[in-house]
């Protein structure tokens, strides 16, 4: 029995290679924007914590308002940061669902190889099976 060698074997490990290294890609892009997400959930919890705060003097209320607006800064600036990151995701994401589309259908043409090659086995089997058994019979 022969063995099976895919014709375009190089070119399925090699779009393997690209589809592996493009998820990559989208998982990395996914978790500096979940990151992003994260940090302006501690923004918010600063923020949170800080209101608990009761200042009773001016400069108190002056440098507690400072401190309100900064973080305030700081989380339009995660957000910004964010929205990019997002944009990089869902290229990435796109870009990933290419590879994997491509690597798919040669997955598949590799499939119907594998089963013609199978078939054309079977037969040329069965050939040798009946070529044995007329032989036999004339014997």
């Amino acid at each position: 029995m022969s063995r099976f060698a895919f014709r375009l074997d190089k070119l399925l490990r090699y779009r393997t290679t690209l589809e592996k290294q493009a998820k990559d890609e989208y998982l990395a892009c996914r978790a500096k924007r979940i990151e992003g997400e994260f940090e302006i959930e501690k923004i918010k919890g600063r923020r949170i914590e800080s209101l608990s705060f009761s200042s009773t003097t001016l400069p108190d209320r002056v440098a507690h308002e400072r401190f309100l607006s900064r973080l305030d800064d700081e989380q339009r600036a995660v957000e910004a940061a964010v929205a990019v990151l997002q944009g990089e995701e869902d290229v990435a994401r796109g870009k990933w669902l290419v590879t994997k589309k491509d690597l798919e259908a040669l997955q598949k043409l590799r499939e119907k190889d594998l089963e013609a090659w199978q078939l054309e086995e079977e037969r040329k089997e069965q050939r040798a099976l009946d070529e044995w058994a007329v032989l036999r019979r004339v014997a």
